[in-house]
């Protein structure tokens, strides 16, 4: 059998699959579909259909290659073209983990862009189940490339999204959305369709306990009136846990909807003598690709956020991965969370400490400065009884000079702080955050965060 023709392991095993009748089981889904491609292109397999609709039957040719794949002497699976990022992934459980690699030079095209590597080999799931590659730059030459374990509930397998081929009643979100007529950014011959999407996809997510609902204006502050936009507010609201998934549905080849609605001319072109397109010219370029599409922030890294009608699979199969991704990205939200709360429990405690410790010292510069005070007033006081002995040896007894020397010793004895009980002084019991500060290393002395705002 020629070299080129031979498979590999997943292809051979799909091809088995096919002639055993495509059974549940470990092979199938969309992978299972992309590899029959493959043996489609070979004539190995017949394909027809998408979506639901999806067959594939073995071809003579098919068969004959299974039955020389069983002989002893047929030739070993070829093994399956290794990419870079698989290489990269390879390299760095090589190295124990963690990886220095060069940064990418822009000044000479074509060397290897590794953060780019990283974040593809996270997307077309290279990286080991339950880990996550992590990249931090080390200098402006190198980055260190780490394989760590991935927080909770961020490593997922998508689950089903049944789409029912008849509804006799839509979910109450879907009904707002086929009412919200002004809304839809899709050809009416393509909204039944929208519709059964829709149903499918958040009856499912209601069924495993989120939230849903109709995406919500977002207040206009110039117009004081409510603005909807298909690229940030979306169509439907998933909420998972405290996170909202916002999903936008379009069709390809038609402009975004404020580009069309009235109500929604008026407010960002301020309604002046733009002429609006009737719905007939609007829909000219509708071409029946579906596009869904998380228009609410962005994860973590960088991974798919818009699915899309293709030749291989329809939008009904990747249903499963739009909601797995919004399950990832609640539970990326629900990390980032969780650590900010742990990195402020931290902070305090840090400054909780530092305000103890500035106490602490502003209390030793308060026994430090009466030290000082003390220690000025002693010298001044011997100075001027000094003063008074040197005055009585020259002879100064003159009634006025007496009197003099007799206050200026008088005035002596009331500076010396040895002539009464010495005792540590009382440090202050409160003490204004203001006078703190010069203690505080850099902290705010009323809220814990350092810098003086």
């Amino acid at each position: 059998m020629a070299h080129r023709k031979t498979l590999n392991a997943r292809q051979l095993a799909v091809l088995q699959w096919i002639c055993d009748g495509c059974p549940d089981g470990p092979i199938g889904g969309i992978s299972a579909r992309i590899s029959a491609g493959a043996l489609h292109n070979r004539g190995l397999v017949k394909t027809s259909g998408r979506g639901p609709t999806w067959t594939a039957v073995i071809t003579d040719a098919g068969r004959d290659y299974l039955d020389s794949a069983a002989k002893p002497t047929a030739p070993a699976p070829r093994q399956a073209n290794q990419s870079v990022t698989q290489a990269l992934v390879n390299e760095v459980i090589a190295a124990g983990g963690t990886l220095q690699v060069p940064r990418q030079d822009y000044r000479r095209p074509g060397t290897p862009d590794y953060q780019r590597r990283a974040e593809l080999a996270e997307r077309y799931g290279n990286v080991p189940a339950g880990k996550q590659l992590v990249v931090k730059m080390l200098n402006r030459d190198e980055l260190q490339i780490d394989l760590i374990d991935a927080p909770e509930g961020t490593y997922r397998t998508p689950q089903p999204v049944p789409v029912p081929q008849r509804v006799s009643q839509y979910h109450p979100v879907v009904q707002q959305f086929r009412t919200l007529s002004q809304r839809h950014e899709i050809s009416r011959a393509a909204l039944p369709r929208v519709l059964h999407v829709l149903h499918g996809l958040v009856t499912e997510a209601e069924r495993r306990g989120y939230s849903v609902a109709s995406a919500p204006d977002t207040p206009d502050l110039r117009s004081y009136q409510a603005v909807w936009m298909g690229a940030s507010n979306g169509h439907v609201v998933i909420g998972i846990e405290g996170y909202t998934g916002r999903l936008r549905i379009h069709e390809e080849g038609l402009p975004g909807r404020a580009y069309h609605a009235p109500q929604t001319n008026s407010l960002i072109y301020g309604g002046g003598g733009r002429t609006v397109p009737s719905l007939r010219e609007y829909e000219q370029g509708a071409t029946g690709r579906l596009t869904i599409s998380i228009v609410s922030g962005f994860p973590e890294r960088r991974r798919a956020s818009s699915w899309s009608d293709r030749k291989s699979s329809s939008l009904e199969d990747k249903l499963p991965n739009v909601l797995c991704e919004i399950e990832i990205r609640a539970a990326e939200d629900r990390h980032r969370k969780r650590i900010a709360e742990q990195q402020a429990a931290e902070r305090e405690r840090a400054w909780e400490t530092a305000m103890q410790i500035a106490r602490e010292r502003h209390a030793e510069h308060h026994r430090a400065t009466a030290l000082t005070e003390q220690v000025r007033a002693w010298r001044q006081a011997t100075e001027i009884r000094a003063y008074c002995d040197a005055a009585q040896r020259q002879g100064a007894s003159e009634d006025a000079a007496a009197r003099w020397i007799a206050w200026a010793r008088g005035y002596a004895d009331s500076l010396d702080p040895l002539r009464g009980a010495l005792s540590e002084p009382d440090a202050p019991t409160k003490v204004p955050p203001e006078q703190l500060r010069p203690f505080l290393d850099g902290w705010n002395p009323y809220q814990p965060v350092r810098g003086a705002w």
